[in-house]
């Protein structure tokens, strides 16, 4: 059976649950940790707007496939979350 080869408690996981930060944005583990190794300290921006200004800057200076990916899913949030459609 294909169910078989997914560890359903993995899909269940912290990791993908996301956490307030600063009492204005939310991240979860995967982009914390990868925040963190590329030495963006998440915490000293109070908005959400504002680490996705330092990522897009960071980009534009070099090319970082999980800094990009990380920024692509903020942007969607940002979006669906804060943006008057």
């Amino acid at each position: 059976m294909e169910i078989d080869k997914y560890n359903l408690d993995d899909l269940v996981s912290d990791k993908y649950f996301y956490k307030k930060i600063n009492d204005n944005f939310y991240l979860n583990d995967y982009q914390i940790n990868v925040l963190k190794s590329n030495g963006i300290d998440y915490n000293k921006y109070s908005s959400l707007k504002e680490l996705l200004f330092e990522l897009d800057e960071i980009l534009y200076e070099e090319d970082n496939e999980q800094l990009d990916g990380i920024s692509r899913e903020l942007e969607e949030f940002y979006y669906y979350n804060f943006v008057n459609k």
